[in-house]
Order: structure tokens, then C-alpha cells, then sequence
């Protein structure tokens, strides 16, 4: 057992961490990931259940921190890791630059989400050590999954999808370009296809 599967052992058992098919997330279908059938944590109600309980909510009940749409413990890879994922859909954005930097809030998502993170593992039952050093020793990664209504009737990427996503790509390294994060193992933003997240999890034999 390693200092990760103890970490998600002790989030379980405090009823933060529930793994399930991100196809039956409560907002699969209306952000267009219902045909994920990929396995982890519903990361948003990980973050309203973390809040709720050290009091950090606003006044209409919602988490003061933003969080993203899941968590994927990577268990067999080598080194093991986290990938937090955050799913959108770009269909008839025509302003990608205002619509990502000003309507998607990822770096908030980013900061917020480790900060839940963090939160848990100081609550856990780890030694000190292993509290200091997991998040070092893994490797943190932030998935942004596209997709949605911009395949068409096939399911195929066109073109012009194709080229909206190198623009979308360009648009989110940019924006993180001079964000510092304390972690050595930090992997800045990749872009997905929804369509791909299945294959690339398959790949690595952690579906």
C-alpha cells in the first residue's frame, strides 16, 4: 500500500471520495459527458460535502470554493498521480478568448480544487511525512475535456472543431503561462476531447 491509497482509503471512509462512471455524474448529460464511462470521483460534491463541513459556505448554501468536475486517482501508473478534470462544451462560442478567460473560471477551479485537496489530506490519518511529501511524489495533472454539440451527426471532429481546439489550447497555456504552483510535479493544463478520455485512461490501464 502506498501513502496515495491510504490518502483515498481514509477519503472514503469519511464519505469524500465515492468513485463511479463519470457517465452518471448529476450534469453528465447537459454538458455532453454521458457516454464517458471512465471511473472517479464526483469532485464538485467531494468539495460541497468538504465545505459544508468547516463551515465555508455562502449565504445561499453554495461551497465558497469553486472545484472541478472530478478526480481520477491514478493508482497503477508509475508514478502513481491525481488528474482533476473539468469538462466544457464550445459549441457557438464565438469569443474564446473572453468566453474561457472571463466565464470558465479554470485557474479558480485549479487553486480552489487543491486547496480541498490539501484540506482533506491535513484532516487525514497519514504521518506528518507522508503528508509532506505525497503531493510531491505524484504526479498532478488538470484535464480540460471539450466537447458536446460541436461533433457532428457522426460523431466526427471537423475541421474547423479541429482548429477551435488548437485555438482553445493556445488560449489556456497562455492563461497559465505565469501561475506558479507549489508542486514540482504539477502538470499544467492538457486538452482532451470528451470523446478521448476513455481511450487515453484505457491506454494507460486505468479506466
Amino acid at each position: 500500500m502506498t501513502a496515495l491509497n491510504d490518502f483515498f482509503n481514509y477519503g472514503e471512509t469519511q464519505g469524500l471520495f465515492h468513485v463511479q462512471l463519470i457517465s452518471s455524474f448529476p450534469n453528465a448529460v447537459a454538458e455532453g459527458y454521458n457516454n464517458v464511462y471512465v471511473n472517479a470521483i464526483n469532485f464538485d460534491n467531494t468539495t460541497r460535502i468538504y465545505c459544508t463541513n468547516k463551515g465555508l459556505l455562502q449565504n445561499n448554501g453554495h461551497p465558497t470554493l469553486r472545484s472541478c468536475d472530478a478526480l481520477k486517482f491514478l493508482f497503477k501508473s508509475n508514478p502513481q498521480g491525481l488528474d482533476f478534470i473539468e469538462f466544457k462544451v464550445l459549441t457557438n462560442q464565438t469569443d474564446l478568448q473572453t468566453w474561457i478567460s472571463a466565464n470558465l473560471h479554470l485557474t479558480e477551479k485549479i487553486t480552489d480544487s487543491l486547496v480541498v485537496l490539501e484540506g482533506i489530506l491535513a484532516d487525514s490519518n497519514l504521518s506528518a511525512n507522508d503528508k509532506r511529501s505525497l503531493l510531491n511524489s505524484i504526479i498532478l495533472k488538470f484535464i480540460v475535456a471539450v466537447g458536446g454539440r460541436i461533433v457532428d451527426d457522426e460523431g466526427r471532429y471537423t475541421l474547423s472543431v479541429q482548429m477551435k481546439l488548437l485555438e482553445v489550447d493556445a488560449i489556456i497555456t497562455n492563461l497559465f503561462e505565469n501561475i506558479t504552483f507549489n508542486y514540482a510535479s504539477f502538470e499544467y493544463p492538457v486538452i482532451k476531447k470528451i470523446s478521448e478520455l476513455y481511450s487515453y485512461y484505457y491506454d494507460i490501464n486505468e479506466v
